[in-house]
């Protein structure tokens, strides 16, 4: 160990011209024994000692950070409240498990619902992607109109496999009924004309019903069509038809053509209803205006 004793510094004035060689000393006493250094050699000492200590101190810190992280244990974290993203409410209050060194975490097929077979995992996947790409609205029952009630629940699966909410009728007659009471309650109409009814009787009531309700999106499905159409050519009868093959990526290309016809739709019948307010004005002042001629004539 070696301590600095004094610390003594000639004087300018002190100084021989003549010896430029003496500088400043200092006396140090290591193992008991005391020595005079110049201030030169005792400076290097004490920053040598003192990067030193730096050094040491700099490792250590980081030597226990590393520690730190290898030992993490979620003890730590003693109270975490849950939020709930979709309506952005906390839940009640939970903690995290506190898992003891011995704990093993648990596996991913655990947490994921034990899907297990790389094809669920795939199909699930597939569903999650179809889902968000969807454009339907969310909150918002699909009606499904058919008569044969397992086709029916053929397309019923698809819509529920997307997480939405189906409702299902042989009925035609009703469910055009409870659509045109309620349109903005329904997300999408998917109708199977396949034995329900005569062919022009449901051509019919299916016209009728999108002049009187526009604002339902309309997909037919059918094996009598020779193939799908996704086009706007249709708007007067459907948004877009399919043909009955059960094919999921054909139905989920329906359902996305149905909903982007069904816009061209409401604007089409917007601006048919302006026109039509707009004859009837303008008819109205005619027959007054040919009364009014009549009268003139007749000398009313």
């Amino acid at each position: 160990m070696i301590n600095v004793i004094k610390k003594t510094k000639l004087s300018p004035a002190s100084k021989p011209k003549k010896c430029p060689s003496k500088t400043a000393h200092t006396s140090v006493k290591a193992f008991g024994v005391t020595v005079s250094l110049p201030d030169r050699w005792v400076d290097s000492i004490l920053r040598r000692r003192l990067m030193k200590f730096l050094r040491a101190l700099v490792v250590g810190r980081l030597i226990n950070s590393i520690q730190a992280s290898s030992d993490y244990s979620p003890k730590a974290i003693r109270h975490t409240a849950f939020a709930d993203r979709s309506n952005g409410n906390i839940l009640d209050r939970r903690t995290l498990p506190q898992l003891q060194q011995t704990d093993t975490i648990k596996q991913p097929n655990a947490w994921a619902g034990d899907i297990g077979k790389p094809s669920e995992i795939w199909k699930s996947l597939e569903r999650e992607i179809v889902h968000r790409t969807t454009p339907l609205q969310c909150g918002r029952p699909v009606l499904i109109i058919a008569a044969d009630r397992i086709e029916g629940n053929l397309i019923s699966q698809h819509f529920q496999d997307l997480g939405q909410d189906v409702q299902l009728t042989n009925s035609l007659e009703g469910a055009l009924g409870v659509l045109s009471d309620l349109p903005l309650a329904w997300s999408l109409a998917v109708c199977q004309i396949d034995d329900l009814a005569d062919l022009e009787d449901v051509v019919d009531d299916l016209r009728d019903f999108r002049k009187s309700t526009p604002a339902v999106p309309l997909l037919l499905i059918s094996s009598r069509f020779a193939r799908d159409d996704l086009s706007a050519e249709r708007l007067a009868l459907c948004d877009a038809s399919v043909t009955n093959n059960c094919n999921a990526s054909a139905l989920d290309a329906g359902i996305f053509a149905a909903i982007q016809n069904n816009r061209a739709w409401n604007r089409r019948t917007e601006v048919e209803q302006v026109d039509d307010r707009m004859f009837g004005c303008c008819q109205k002042n005619a027959n007054l205006s040919e009364v009014a001629t009549k009268g003139l004539k007749l000398g009313v």
